[in-house]
């Protein structure tokens, strides 16, 4: 039995869960995304659709939390975009 350095699978294998844990926020962010719109959509229906006031100030909430989340995507794509480029620029010096 020897005692050496890890096995390089270990360290791809912590890669991989990286790339896992980013690929389900990104399906978490998706979600949230749809769900927003098809709430928007039902609502807009509803509301302006039937008349009811209720559902009018319902969709024109949704409408707000909608646009406040697609800028907040926004500002994380820039941040990581930023980071990247920090990044980048660092190992090309």
């Amino acid at each position: 039995m020897t005692v050496g350095r890890p096995v390089p699978m270990a360290r791809a294998g912590m890669m991989s869960a990286a790339y896992g844990g980013r690929s389900a926020m990104k399906r978490r962010r998706q979600n949230v995304l749809l769900t927003l719109g098809a709430i928007v959509a039902v609502t807009g229906m509803i509301g302006f659709g039937m008349g009811y006031r209720t559902m009018m100030v319902a969709c024109f909430v949704a409408i707000v939390l909608l646009c406040g989340y697609v800028y907040l995507l926004v500002q994380l794509r820039r941040v990581e975009d930023e980071r990247a480029m920090r990044f980048a620029w660092s190992n090309a010096a």
